[in-house]
């Protein structure tokens, strides 16, 4: 056999375990309603913000006031403590959010949106807050990996408020956000989402009444 073969079926070789590598990276079922942090698909290095999340579930259909699974989530950089004349950092707050609410939550960049209660914002469900020194910890770390599914130290269960699924179908998000209090005047915004913030999209439909089917927004389990 001339080195020329040789290399040719070296290179189908290749070729071939990369491709089964990929198969299983992005078409695992373990994680059946999504894996990824906002819109990006199974195992995908890209994301939004610094904090990447996840969804694990045995069940993916539920009765709507019974939706529960595990989140999984962390921060895959150094979280920054935002303090200056103007601002300081209060909390990484996490809600259950419609998506038909998302874009009013504040800007990117700068307080556009200022709330008197972080706590009570329409559309957001507020699940709970960490402060600062507990989200730093390494049990809230993550790391992209490239031919693997994100390593998340941390997950928990948490349950979904039924107030989330509006209409016959729809999209809602679970989503971590900073937030910070004005020294100036009397309010909170929602900080830079360069740092500590990320979310989960999850598509869900009604099946009858009382019941939810959810499932990833790429349609994996559908």
């Amino acid at each position: 056999m001339n080195k020329k073969k040789k290399l040719s079926i070296l290179i189908s070789i290749v070729l071939v375990t990369i491709t089964i590598l990929l198969t299983f990276t992005f078409c695992s079922d373990s994680y059946k309603l999504d894996y990824g942090n906002g819109t990006t698909r199974l195992g995908d290095t890209q994301h939004i913000g610094t904090v990447v999340c996840a969804v694990k579930s045995k069940n993916d259909e539920f009765k709507v006031d019974e939706v529960e699974f595990d989140v999984y989530f962390g921060s895959i950089e150094e979280l920054k403590l935002y303090d200056n004349d103007d601002y300081e950092l209060v909390s990484y707050a996490i809600y259950f959010v419609n998506v038909n609410y998302i874009f009013d939550m504040g800007s990117r960049f700068y307080p556009q949106n200022i709330y008197s209660d972080y706590k009570n914002i329409e559309g957001y469900h507020f699940i709970k807050e960490l402060s600062f020194e507990e989200f730093s910890k390494d049990d809230y770390k993550a790391k992209i990996r490239t031919f693997s599914n994100p390593k998340i130290n941390h997950h928990e269960k948490i349950k979904v408020p039924a107030e989330v699924f509006e209409g016959d179908s729809g999209q809602f998000a679970f989503v971590i956000v900073p937030i910070c209090a004005m020294k100036k005047e009397d309010g909170y915004f929602i900080g830079p989402y360069q740092n500590g913030y990320g979310k989960l999209h999850i598509n869900y439909e009604y099946t009858n009444e009382s019941t939810v089917k959810l499932f990833s927004i790429f349609g994996y389990n559908k």
